[in-house]
């Protein structure tokens, strides 16, 4: 998320967003993208991490457990990271204009803010998918399968649908000429 918001920085410097510094608007926006930049190594970072630890092995129904256990340590940093890049997307929507010169922008930040919103998404599937899984440490193996099977599964098969999704809207967006980051142009081909 914070590579697509710098990616927004990048795009109000291309379309010349410094020559509108007077007004309100423009310095608060100007602010917002400052504070976007500031974090984006960070955001980068625990994003990483997040995907890192979902990704982990868990061939077997320990290791699972194990693996929640390490999602769930940054899953809470991760959601945190979502919180405060929906104010400042928040502040970004309030801010943009509406005429004609900004049209561009507001169709970019429209799919950059339908992306997010799978992400955080994603991220309450993860939460409950994390949630469950503290109950298998508990139970027998047959029990543990069980609970897999029939609440877990289908968590999992969910996240799966809203990667496809996500990769979906940013096929569409490259297609219809929104300029995104090039992680999503790899992304998109996946």
């Amino acid at each position: 998320m914070l590579s697509i918001l710098l990616s927004l920085l990048s795009f109000f410097g291309y379309i010349g967003f410094l020559a509108f510094k007077d007004s309100q608007r423009d310095q608060r926006l100007a602010l917002v993208l400052s504070e976007i930049n500031k974090k984006q190594m960070l955001g980068i970072s625990i994003k990483q991490r997040f995907v890192n630890a979902v990704q982990e092995d868990s061939s077997t129904m320990s290791k699972y457990v194990i693996r929640c256990e390490h999602v769930e340590v940054v899953l809470n940093e991760y959601e945190q990271m979502l919180i405060e890049m929906s104010k400042l997307e928040q502040d970004i929507a309030d801010n943009l204009g509406s005429g004609e010169k900004w049209q561009k922008v507001r169709k970019m930040t429209d799919v950059y803010k339908r992306i997010f919103d799978i992400d955080v998404e994603n991220a309450k599937l993860v939460r409950k998918e994390v949630e469950l899984a503290k109950e298998l440490r508990g139970l027998s193996l047959i029990n543990q399968q069980e609970l897999y099977k029939t609440k877990i599964m289908s968590i999992k098969e969910s996240e799966t649908q809203l990667v496809g999704q996500e990769k979906q809207m940013m096929r569409d967006a490259i297609a219809t000429g929104v300029q995104v980051p090039e992680e999503w142009k790899k992304l998109a081909t996946d």
